[in-house]
């Protein structure tokens, strides 16, 4: 489990600020890691990984992806007080 999203399950109990800290700072370990994911893809690539890694590394990118996308509309909510 991510602890990330089981921070997430104390959000009510956070103050506004807390909050928007950590899905700022989320975002910015989600974006790196989609970025990373990306590269290493490529690399794998180059050097003739079998298809199966790929495939592996497509997934995390996709489920972090999803994630950063999540985060991303998750922000401007609590920002207007409609999240949590």
């Amino acid at each position: 489990m991510d602890p990330f999203q089981v921070a997430m399950t104390f959000m009510d109990r956070l103050e506004k600020q807390q909050i928007s800290a950590a899905l700022h700072g989320r975002m910015a370990q989600l974006k790196m890691y989609v970025e990373t994911m990306g590269h290493l893809t490529g690399v794998k690539h180059a050097h003739g990984a079998p298809q199966h890694v790929k495939e592996n590394l497509g997934l995390q990118r996709a489920m972090f992806q999803a994630q950063l996308d999540w985060v991303e509309r998750a922000i401007p909510r609590v920002e207007a007080d409609q999240l949590p």
